[in-house]
């Protein structure tokens, strides 16, 4: 019987998925590499969840609340990307997917913060340090936020002292 559940669920399994449910299925296999630190698997899976979603062509501006989902997660998927491009030493295009993060949304506070750790693992610390600053506003109580922000205006000021 087409109608049972068993064919139902068989179908399913067998039916493509679609931009959307891609870019998740990418995103969700990138964070169980990330949490076994295949950091190197994990930003080919959001590369692939990004390339799924950049795919849809969304106007960021966009009210449909489809739409306004999709940015997020694609905003959130070069997030996690940047994450793992630090973990991995890439300091330049970590700094770059958090810029691609913030000019979708800007008050992303995990993008903020992992932009500033870009910047001053490049040695950009008086850049680091609004990054910084504008992170912790938007979560005063981290602190981790608060000892990278010390910590690079310390840099930055020993590296006036030269």
């Amino acid at each position: 019987d087409i109608n049972s559940k068993v064919v139902q669920e068989l179908l399913k399994e067998c039916d493509p998925l679609t931009t959307t449910q891609s870019g998740l299925k990418y995103k969700e296999e990138g964070n169980k590499a990330f949490k076994e630190c295949d950091y190197a698997q994990a930003s080919i899976h959001y590369t692939q969840s990004i390339e799924s979603y950049v795919s849809l062509n969304i106007n960021p501006n966009s009210t449909d609340e489809n739409d306004v989902e999709n940015i997020q997660q694609l905003c959130n998927v070069y997030s996690n990307r940047a994450a793992c491009l630090l973990k991995l030493g890439d300091h330049k295009n970590a700094l770059s997917d958090t810029e691609e993060c913030l000019k979708l949304n800007p008050k992303h506070v995990k993008a903020l913060f992992r932009k500033g750790l870009s910047l001053h693992a490049l040695g950009r610390y008086r850049e680091a340090c609004p990054t910084f600053g504008e992170a912790l506003k938007l979560n005063p109580n981290d602190q981790q936020i608060k000892q990278a922000l010390l910590f690079a205006e310390r840099k930055a000021q020993m590296e006036v002292r030269r």
